[in-house]
Order: C-alpha cells, then structure tokens, then sequence
C-alpha cells in the first residue's frame, strides 16, 4: 500500500446475504408478475383471479389477489362493476 491509503475487508455474515438476495428476488418475481397480470388484463379485462392464477400458473388464486390489491394500492387498475365487473387499467 502507498502512503495513508489503506483497504479493510469486511466480510458479511451469510445470513445477512441471503436476506438482501432473498429481498432483491422477491422484488424482482413481485414485479415480473405483476406486469403480468396487466398484460392479461389489458387483454381480457373480464378475466376472474381463478383464471389469472390458472394462466399464469406460477402463483394461487390468493397470490392474484395479493398481487390486485397491490397493483389497486399504487393506483394502476380499479375493479368497474363489481363481482360480475372488469378491471381498468388506469397506468402501467
């Protein structure tokens, strides 16, 4: 090392790690899905989360509606007319 510059190695316990990557991976297939579920959607705006969760096949009719509320909460789709009703799209 030259003059008054020094290097510190500090290692991360693994269990820190794996919580950021498990985070960041979590982040990541929450978005995939959703953008999804838009793309679906925007498709067939009819569609029920019973057929959401059938098509998409990667998550249950729980997780859809995880993912409705969500996507109703950051203000990108609305439910127009009820049970029986669609989604709108408002952005993506």
């Amino acid at each position: 090392m030259e003059g008054d510059i020094f290097k510190a190695i500090i290692p991360l316990k693994k269990n820190v790690t794996t919580q950021i990557t498990t985070r960041i991976t979590t982040q990541i297939t929450t978005q995939i899905i959703s953008d999804k579920i838009l793309k679906l959607l925007s498709e067939h705006p009819a569609m029920s989360r019973k057929k959401l969760a059938e098509i998409l096949g990667e998550i249950p009719e729980d997780g859809v509606k995880y993912h409705l509320e969500k996507l109703k909460e950051e203000g990108k789709i609305e439910r127009v007319g009820g049970t029986r009703g669609e989604w709108k799209i408002l952005k993506n």
